[in-house]
């Protein structure tokens, strides 16, 4: 790493991401560690057009952090950690995770109620909150969205056919942004470490002692059982898979989803299991989610 003294944090220029990046600085101004924010605009932030799962890469918010981190332009990438594939570029290493936010997605709707039983129109870029809202209302419509958050906010309040758009609530609540009439979805499983940000640096640039006092242990638990079983899934973070744990007296509580992109499929996994058999309890979910058909349901979307 750098100079102690002088880091330089990677981040998206987004509002969501350099606000994610400003609480990681201000965790190295609590620790009298100088440091400063370098953007660096990723391929997905550059083509807003194209539905994440049609193009075609893994990392596609995370590829260019992970090549300015590599070529040291910067010394540690801020990333919401949902965003980041479970197999990191050769070199880079996950070394802290902040205390989780909300795990949920919300709906944010132009009008306080809606009418389920009619056929609505709700946006997501996500094919995993599709199909979960397709699997529980198979009468509404779908349609895809891009942009950041402040973007798609201003599609829903601007297009008329639009009845709402689903967000991650995490990064609603990170920005302060409260327009429109938000729900939250709490009968969706979010994505593996939904609502968690993630510090990657280069592997030869560990510095346990320091790092060790950001890292919070049990998001970082957590979150990896979560990526773990994407891993062992074979999956990427674009596909319709959701897994969510918590921990709580030393077991882990995990949820799993897999899903057809249209929703009229799913296979879930519900299980228990002791923190220190988590690398064994992410494996013996996958392990479930594979054998009730999850690979079939997959290689229908490659």
């Amino acid at each position: 790493m750098s100079d102690i003294r002088g880091i330089k944090i990677g981040t998206r220029s987004s509002p969501l991401a350099l606000e994610q990046a400003r609480q990681v600085l201000a965790y190295f101004d609590t620790h009298n560690v100088k440091a400063t924010l370098v953007n660096v605009d990723s391929v997905g932030d550059k083509n807003l057009t194209t539905p994440l799962y049609e193009m075609g890469i893994q990392g596609v918010f995370t590829k260019a952090l992970d090549e300015a981190l590599l070529n040291r332009t910067v010394d540690v990438a801020v990333h919401s950690l949902k965003d980041v594939p479970t197999l990191l570029a050769k070199g880079l290493y996950l070394v802290a995770t902040l205390p989780r936010a909300t795990q949920y997605d919300c709906l944010v709707s132009k009008k306080k109620n809606l009418d389920y039983k009619s056929t609505i129109t709700i946006a997501t870029g996500s094919l995993r909150r599709k199909a979960q809202w397709l699997a529980r209302y198979p009468h509404h419509k779908v349609v895809n969205i891009r942009g950041n958050i402040n973007t798609r906010m201003q599609k829903l309040m601007t297009t008329k056919s639009l009845d709402g758009v689903i967000f991650a609530q995490a990064g609603l609540e990170r920005i302060g942004l409260n327009t429109g009439y938000r729900q939250t979805l709490n009968w969706m499983i979010s994505a593996p470490a939904q609502g968690t940000i993630g510090i990657l640096i280069r592997t030869n640039d560990k510095d346990k002692p320091f790092w060790q006092k950001i890292n919070h242990i049990p998001t970082m638990l957590c979150t990896s059982v979560e990526r773990a079983v994407l891993r062992y899934l074979q999956a990427g973070c674009s596909l319709p898979v959701g897994v969510y744990a918590t921990v709580k007296a030393q077991r882990i509580f995990t949820q799993a989803i897999v899903l057809s992109r249209d929703g009229t499929q799913k296979i879930e996994v519900t299980t228990k299991g002791f923190v220190s058999q988590a690398t064994e309890l992410a494996h013996s979910i996958a392990e479930e989610l594979l054998r009730k058909g999850a690979s079939k349901l997959l290689s229908k979307m490659e």
